[in-house]
C-alpha cells in the first residue's frame, strides 16, 4: 500500500502514484521535480484530470504506449506509467521526448520501474 508522499494526485476515479524503485527511489518524482514551475502545473493539471476521471480521451496529452504501458504527455515531457487494481495508476519513468519515437531504453526503464514497484507492494 502507498504512502501519502507517493501520492502524486487523488481525485473522485482513484489515485495517482509515484512508482518506488528497488533502491526505494521514485524515478518519475524526481524528474517531476527538477521541472520549473510552469512545466509542474502543467503536467498537475493533466494528473488530476486523470484522478478525477480515470481517463484522458485526448491523445495529445495521454497516449498508450505498447500492452502495460502509457504515456502523460506535455509538449516534450513524458511521465510513463500503468494503471493499477483498485482505481490507482502508477507514475514510474519521466523523460524529456525529442524524436518522434521513445527510445527502447526509456520504455525498458518505464517496464521495469513499474515491475519492481509492484514486487515492492507485493511484500508490503
Amino acid at each position: 500500500m502507498s504512502s501519502d508522499q507517493d501520492i502524486a494526485a487523488k481525485g473522485r476515479w482513484g489515485a495517482l502514484v509515484w512508482a518506488v524503485d528497488v533502491r526505494g527511489r521514485r524515478p518519475a518524482r524526481e524528474f517531476y521535480d527538477a521541472l520549473d514551475a510552469a512545466d509542474q502545473a502543467k503536467m498537475n493539471a493533466l494528473l488530476q484530470r486523470m484522478s478525477d476521471f480515470g481517463f484522458i480521451r485526448n491523445d495529445e496529452h495521454f497516449k498508450k504506449l505498447e500492452e502495460h504501458l502509457f504515456e502523460f504527455k506535455r509538449f516534450q515531457i513524458r511521465i510513463l506509467g500503468d494503471f493499477r487494481p483498485g482505481r490507482q495508476f502508477v507514475l514510474a519513468y519521466g523523460v524529456r521526448k525529442q524524436k518522434d519515437k521513445h527510445r527502447p531504453e526509456d520504455l525498458r526503464t518505464a517496464a521495469r520501474i513499474l515491475g519492481e514497484h509492484d514486487q515492492r507492494e507485493r511484500k508490503i
